[in-house]
Order: structure tokens, then C-alpha cells, then sequence
């Protein structure tokens, strides 16, 4: 089941919380960063038997109001290469774009290439730039953008 976290849900919110440090430790979403991401931002999940196995959250640009950035994607360990990645980001960019977003951009690791194969060859994604030491000394990333 797809759902979009439109409320605060303790349940679902502390399942996203481990899903995140389970795959990104420090750098993982938390309490503080999701609950605004879900009251103000976009936050998709899909559920298998009412648990979280896959995420998206997603930040609407400022200056731009057209433009949305994808903070977030997270698949549970055991349920990769099974395109529910994919699955859940066709999903929300569907959602995104009838709610009038027209651009979705990202950031991922140069060196992660299976998330680039999803992102550049399944979504389409088209590479922009490359940011130097975005997440700070050595940590530069790919920036992928997509028309809706």
C-alpha cells in the first residue's frame, strides 16, 4: 500500500525513524527533521502488513514554488531489487505533479551507482551538476534533476 503521511502517526514515524539509521546512521532523517517534513513537506511510504518498507520525502523549493527537492529515499534492508524504489518514486512524482510541481531535483553519491541506475536510466533523471563538498570535505554529490 502507498500512502502519503499527511498527520502526525507516532507508529509510522518512529518505523521511518529506524528504517532511516538502519540505512544512513548519522545522517539519517529523526523526530525533529520528519515531523516538519510531514506537516510541510511531502513524506510517501509504502507499507507491506502496516510497515514502512520504503520512503520518499520531499521539500517544496522557495524560491521556486515549482520545484521540489527530493530529501530522502529509503528501502528497507531485504526488500532492494524488488523496484519498490521506483515504484513509490513514479508514485510520488505523479502525486507532485498534480499538485503543480514541474521540476524534481536530487543529490546523490558519484560513487553510488545502483541508486544512479534507478534514478538516471528507470526515472530518467538528467544529471545538472556537481556540487563539491556538499555535505562537507570530500563529500561531493551528483545533482539529477526531472521535468514532470
Amino acid at each position: 500500500m502507498f500512502i502519503l503521511l499527511e498527520d502526525h502517526q507516532p507508529k509510522i514515524i518512529s518505523q521511518l525513524i529506524a528504517l532511516e539509521t538502519s540505512v544512513f546512521g548519522d545522517a539519517a532523517l529523526n523526530y525533529w527533521s520528519l515531523v516538519p517534513l510531514i506537516r510541510h513537506g511531502r513524506v510517501f511510504c509504502r507499507l507491506e502488513a502496516e510497515t514502512v518498507v520504503a520512503a520518499a520525502s520531499f521539500l517544496r523549493d522557495w524560491k521556486n514554488h515549482r520545484h521540489a527537492y527530493l530529501v530522502s529515499l529509503v528501502v528497507a534492508p531485504g526488500h532492494h531489487n524488488r523496484g519498490l524504489g521506483t515504484e513509490l518514486l513514479e508514485a510520488s512524482l505523479l502525486q507532485l505533479a498534480g499538485e503543480g510541481v514541474s521540476t524534481v531535483e536530487l543529490t546523490v553519491a558519484l560513487d553510488n551507482l545502483p541508486a544512479r541506475k534507478v534514478y538516471q536510466q528507470k526515472l530518467k533523471f538528467a544529471a545538472d551538476s556537481i556540487r563539491a563538498d556538499e555535505y562537507g570535505p570530500g563529500q561531493h554529490r551528483l545533482i539529477l534533476k526531472k521535468q514532470l
